[in-house]
Formats: C-alpha cells, sequence, structure tokens
C-alpha cells in the first residue's frame, strides 16, 4: 500500500513498469520497496539500516540501539505514511516492519555494509534485546551474527529463567544450534541441556549431567558441582531404573560439600541439594535414621521453596511418612504443601506429582474416591503435557486404590494395561506389574497365579535397590508361604525383613507385621500369643491412626477385628477401621451385637 500510494503521488503509471504480471510477488515488492526508500529522507532510511536487526521496536529501544533522539518521530513518520511498519498499543507503542519489507532491508544492508559493520550492528541489536528482556529475539539476531560466545552467555544467563516458565524446548534448541564442538568446553551448557530433556526423558538426561559434573570438577565450580550432583540423583530416580546405581554418588556427596558446609552456599542451592540427598537415601538407605534426618531437614524447606519445587518435595515427603507409618507427620506435609501450591500455577511436571500426592495421601486417608479422581486427572495433564514419566507411578498407585475399594476385576484389567505400556521394560515395572498381580489374584482367591507373580517379582529384593519395596515383596511372599505352610521358608523371608531395620523404623510394617503374626498364631492355636501380637497390633495402629499396609487381606482383618472387639481391645479404634475399610463380619450371635454395622 504504502508503495502505491508514493507512486501515485508521483504520477507514476504503475503498469508502465517493467514490473509485468508474470513477475514474482517477492520481485514486485522489492521493486515497490526500493521506490520507497528513495523517497525517504536520508536520515530516516539511514535509521532504518540502524533498526533492521529489531524483530520489534519500541521508541525506547529504537532510540538505545540508534543513539537518536528523533526515533520517537522517524518512527511515528513511517507509520503515518503506511511505510510498510505496523504498530500495536502495549505499555507502549510497539512497532513492526511487514517480513518483506523487514527481509528488504535485510537484504539491503547486505549489500551496503561490510561483514564487520553487519557484526557490528547485529551484535548491538542483540545486546539491546538482551538488555530490555527479548531473550528469544536477541538469541535469533547472535545466531545470524555467528557470535557463539554472546549466544553461549545469554544462554546461560537465561536457562534458569527460561527453565522455570517450562520452555525446555526453546533452550534445548538454541543449545542443540551451537556448533558440535562447543559442549564439550561448555559443562554449565551440558548442565542445562541435561534440564530441558529431564521431564520427557530423565534417561537421557543422565549421562549429561555426568559429564557436566565431570567438567564442573575440573573446572573447580563448587556450585556447579554439586547441582550436577542433585542432577545425578535426580534423574536415576526419575529413570525408574536400578537404584543400586545411586550408591557410589550418594558415598560421594561428603567429600563435595565445602569445609563449612552447605551455609556458604545460597539459600536455592542448599534447597536443591537437601531436596536431592534426602529423597536419594529415601529411596535408597530408607530404614536408616540419615534418612529420616535428611527428610526432616526437607521439611523445611518445604515452607521456602517455589511452588513447582514444592510440588516436588511434598510428593517425597508424603510419601517417606507414609511409608514410615507417620500419619500426623503425612497430614502436617500435605497440609503445608497445599498452603505452598493451591492457587499457584503450576507447570505440567509440578502438577502431576501434585495429583499423585494429593492421590496417595487420600487412599491412605480412607477417600478412595478423591484418590481415583486425582489419579485420572494426572494422567490426563501427561497425555496433554506429553510427559509421561509419571504414566506408570499413577497406574501403580490406581490399581491400589481399586484393590483397596475391592474392584478387582477392574485392577485386573488395569494390570493388563501396565504391561502393555512402553515404561514396562524399565527396571521398577516389571516386578511393580508381578508383586501388584500377585495381590490382585490372592484376593480373587486364584493362589496358583498369585504365587506364579510373586516369584517373578523377585527383582524386588534384587535389582531394583529400593529397601522399601524389597520390603514389600519379602513380606508377601512370607504371607504366601505361610499359607502354603512353608514355615521354615516363611522364616527366611522374616528374617530378610527384620534385618532391613524396618520394624523399628515404620509403623506401618510393624502394623502388617504384628497383624500377620496374631493372625497365624490364632491359625496356630497360640491363642496368648496371637492375643499379644493383636493387642500390640490394634495398639500401634490406634496412635499412628493406621488404615492399610501393602499386604491388607479383608478377611483377614475382618477375624482380627472380631477377636479384638471380643477381648475389648481398642474397641473405638476397632469400629472406625471396620468402617473405614468397608470391612463385613462372620454370622455369629456375638457379632451382631458387637459389630458396627452400617445404619439402616
Amino acid at each position: 500500500m504504502a508503495g502505491l500510494i508514493l507512486l501515485l503521488q508521483q504520477g507514476k503509471d504503475f503498469m508502465a513498469t517493467p514490473h509485468e504480471a508474470s513477475a514474482s510477488p517477492e520481485a514486485v515488492f522489492a521493486y515497490l520497496a526500493n521506490e520507497v526508500m528513495k523517497q525517504l529522507r536520508p536520515e530516516i532510511q539511514e535509521f532504518l539500516m540502524m533498526v533492521v536487526y529489531l524483530p520489534t521496536m519500541s521508541n525506547q529501544l529504537a532510540e538505545r540501539l540508534t543513539g537518536q533522539v528523533q526515533s520517537r518521530a522517524f518512527l511515528s513518520e513511517l507509520y503515518e505514511t503506511r511505510c510498510f511498519i505496523e504498530r500495536r498499543q502495549e505499555e507502549e507503542w510497539v512497532y513492526q516492519f511487514h517480513p518483506l519489507f523487514r527481509d528488504f532491508l535485510i537484504a539491503r544492508a547486505q549489500a551496503t555494509m561490510t561483514q564487520e559493520q553487519l557484526t557490528e550492528l547485529q551484535v548491538r541489536a542483540g545486546r539491546v534485546l538482551d538488555e530490555a528482556g527479548h531473550i528469544e529475539e536477541a538469541i535469533g539476531v547472535l545466531q545470524k551474527a555467528g557470535r557463539v560466545d554472546e549466544q553461549i552467555a545469554l544462554i546461560l544467563t537465561s536457562a534458569p529463567i527460561l527453565l522455570s516458565q517450562g520452555r525446555s524446548q526453546t533452550v534445548e534448541e538454541w543449545i542443540t544450534k551451537l556448533p558440535g564442538n562447543v559442549l564439550s568446553h561448555q559443562p554449565w551448557l551440558l548442565f542445562w541441556l541435561a534440564h530441558c530433556r529431564f521431564a520427557s526423558n530423565p534417561r537421557a538426561a543422565q549421562p549429561l549431567f555426568e559429564q557436566a559434573f565431570t567438567g564442573l570438577q575440573a573446572n573447580k565450580d563448587q556450585t556447579g558441582v554439586l547441582l550436577s550432583w542433585c542432577g545425578i540423583i535426580d534423574s536415576t530416580l526419575f529413570s525408574w531404573e536400578d537404584l543400586r546405581r545411586l550408591d557410589p554418588w550418594i558415598d560421594r556427596f561428603p567429600t563435595l560439600l565445602p569445609v563449612e558446609g552447605l551455609s556458604t552456599l545460597s539459600t536455592e542451592v542448599q534447597n536443591k541439594v537437601v531436596y536431592s540427598v534426602a529423597t536419594g537415601l529415601m529411596w535408597r538407605r530408607t530404614f536408616t535414621s540419615e534418612a529420616a534426618e535428611w527428610m526432616e531437614r526437607l521439611e523445611d524447606v518445604l515452607m521456602v521453596t517455589e511452588p513447582n519445587q514444592a510440588a516436588l518435595i511434598g510428593h517425597h515427603l508424603l510419601s517417606y511418612y507414609t511409608w514410615m507409618g507417620q500419619i500426623t507427620k503425612a497430614d502436617l506435609a500435605m497440609e503445608r504443601l497445599h498452603a505452598r501450591v493451591r492457587h499457584a500455577p503450576l507447570l505440567p511436571l509440578a502438577r502431576i506429582n501434585y495429583l499423585l500426592t494429593q492421590s496417595i495421601y487420600t487412599w491412605h486417608s480412607g477417600e478412595p474416591e478423591l484418590a481415583k479422581s486425582c489419579v485420572l486427572e494426572g494422567r490426563e495433564v501427561g497425555k496433554a503435557s506429553g510427559i509421561r514419566i509419571f504414566d506408570f507411578p499413577l497406574m501403580v498407585v490406581q490399581v491400589w486404590i481399586l484393590k483397596y475399594i475391592g474392584d478387582l476385576q477392574a485392577a485386573e484389567t488395569l494390570l493388563e494395561e501396565i504391561k502393555a505400556h512402553p515404561q514396562f521394560s524399565q527396571c521398577f515395572a516389571s516386578p511393580f506389574y508381578h508383586y501388584l498381580a500377585s495381590q490382585v489374584f490372592m484376593l480373587k482367591g486364584d493362589t496358583g497365579s498369585a504365587w506364579s507373580h510373586i516369584e517373578r517379582a523377585s527383582a524386588f529384593s534384587t535389582v531394583v535397590g529400593c529397601p522399601f519395596w524389597k520390603t514389600k515383596w519379602h513380606f508377601e511372599m512370607a504371607e504366601q508361604l505361610l499359607e502354603r505352610g512353608d514355615l521354615q521358608e516363611a522364616a527366611m523371608h522374616l528374617n530378610q525383613i527384620d534385618e532391613s531395620n524396618a520394624l523399628p523404623m515404620s509403623h506401618m510394617w510393624n502394623f502388617e507385621f504384628l497383624s500377620m503374626k496374631a493372625h497365624y498364631a490364632f491359625e496356630g492355636g497360640d491363642e496368648d500369643g496371637g492375643t499379644q501380637a493383636l493387642r500390640a497390633a490394634m495398639h500401634v495402629g490406634r496412635i499412628e491412626r493406621l488404615v492399610d499396609f501393602p499386604g491388607w487381606r479383608p478377611k483377614i482383618m475382618a477375624r482380627l477385628c472380631e477377636r479384638a472387639l471380643e477381648d475389648g481391645i481398642e474397641v473405638e479404634y476397632v469400629h472406625g477401621l471396620i468402617r473405614k475399610r468397608n470391612l463385613v463380619a462372620h454370622a455369629s450371635p456375638l457379632m451382631t451385637e458387637l459389630w458396627p454395622w452400617p445404619e439402616g
């Protein structure tokens, strides 16, 4: 439009120009743009050459780049004459050239300037854009200029901000567009590239964190060494692989600390280190005082960290205190987590974590329907965002919930979905599947299939490397062996549990152990031993407000509740347990009187 207006103003016959109908649109536009340029005052032509590398510009931005106080007047004049420029109102007027006109100006600049002048102009434009907060535009200009050092500097300063906004793909694209030999000499770029890939593929991120660790250690960069160490721990955990690989890194941690300890580091780095140490110990050295101490430190971090990190921390705190059967601490952790993230705009990864945490908490609190809705929402968020690393744990929790409410057919159907899932090839997946399948078949009364599956879950005791899940497997093996009458083999598994320190550290495991002990004592005719174990089990259950444990058998627990009511053991707690779990009593005159039957 601007070209036609100016040509008509001069009285030229456009159809008489050399541009015939067969000319390309680009050629026609170039002709018009050139004619427009001829009509502009020299100072405006010079101005256009100086701002050509600004994709968009405000009056202030143009003035900072050109140093010309007339920038505002030039832009206004160009807009008023409709010289291939548009503007929109933001905090101030923002101008943008028509794409074809900008291409024309760039071509003109390349034709009239030396390479040195072009590069200097591009670098100045990149710096001005960076200072104004237009990071992506700045990177684009520096890429065109081939200025690798300036790109690296800008990526390193911008990566934390963009990743906190969930823009990992943008940062990854910048890094991978750098020349191939750059990464080997830039460990911080490796670190940020690893972070970019963590959410979608933690297994691919792990070797990058390790390379970054090596490079940063060679550079004696203590902060970088600790943060890359954290990345190694986190990516190992979220890869759902053999957790024994954590051991050398956990053992190495004390040698990485400053002599004065963590206090010399920034609060942000301290919090990140506490998170990774605590979660590494939680998963690999579960039943140790060291893990308990670091988890307490992690509680303090939950109260001060930003919401997305709080969602990750809250998940591990809730899981740990649930494992330990410390329901009061789990309640407090969940209350604090809600306060930190309830109204925050969470990134998808954090949102999924939060929903997974809610599902575990509400399931253990006796609200299975709410737990199930959290799982389903979490799976939808993962599907929509492309973050699939939590598919497997979400489905595992969903099976637990279905088992909890007694919907065994739905649980069995979901197990087949788990078996067909791409994550099934991961180290954790197969034993998880067989462990859960064993419990489902046991509850269905198919002891043959249950035994077949629990034997195939033996990887829990070998290659998985998590003491908590190893204890789960030993408990299930012991219970099924006892039901099969193999007392000697069952005793071996119970000894393994005892040696793991699980019973004194975890009220939940103690509750299950004492309940199992009471059941088999009664079955063997040992009334005194059964009553003593039952009294201890219900005492632990009442004090810690427990309503579930991994090897829960509704029929067995109903019989134990009957015996507790007959002997007056923790009656109020037992009534609540029966109602929470919908336990059904055997028909007897005594139970008709003692059992808390549903009203109506």
